[in-house]
């Protein structure tokens, strides 16, 4: 009994959390479908007092497109919905569901390299385009824009 008290007490199961991310390694088959929802809350205080609170949440579908002992091919795509009263992001939701990141990871899920770039450049193109037709102080986007587009 002893013996298991002192292999219990210095035993490791998990790595010491030294934040608030989780590791995680998922033994997935190909076709598997995971449909993820990320939610955000920020509150602005005034004297330790909630004065503003907003929130907003996005999902995301990734589904395994191919599955070996070396790794996995995984498709992740957005799926955005502007918070209500937020008509100016309304514009974004259709294309966040247009972008599908197409990518492959190791067998213990480290990224490796993003097969679709040339398909994401062109989105990130088209995306610059339509945020150039929505921002209305045109003086300041002129003087980011090359750097973005970069």
């Amino acid at each position: 009994m002893l013996v298991l008290l002192l292999a219990g007490t210095t035993a490791f199961s998990q790595n010491i959390a030294t934040d608030t991310s989780a590791q995680v390694i998922a033994w997935w088959r190909k076709g598997e479908v995971k449909n993820l929802v990320i939610s955000k809350t920020t509150e602005k205080k005034d004297n330790g007092k909630v004065v503003q609170r907003t929130s907003g949440s996005y999902g995301a579908t990734i589904t395994v497109i191919d599955s070996t002992a070396e790794g996995y091919t995984l498709q992740w795509q957005y799926h955005y919905k502007a918070a209500a009263g937020q008509t100016e992001l309304q514009v974004y939701e259709k294309m966040l569901d247009e972008l599908k990141v197409i990518y492959k990871t190791s067998d213990v899920g480290d990224f490796e390299e993003v097969v679709n770039f040339n398909e994401m450049r062109l989105f990130i193109d088209k995306t610059i385009g339509e945020l150039k037709k929505s921002i209305r102080d045109t003086a300041a986007l002129n003087a980011i824009m090359p750097q973005v587009q970069q």
